[in-house]
């Protein structure tokens, strides 16, 4: 999302590890 574009990856690092 576009909105959600910074925590994009700190938030899918966070569920991918």
């Amino acid at each position: 999302d576009v909105t959600t574009v910074f925590p994009s990856f700190v938030f899918h690092s966070q569920v991918d590890d």
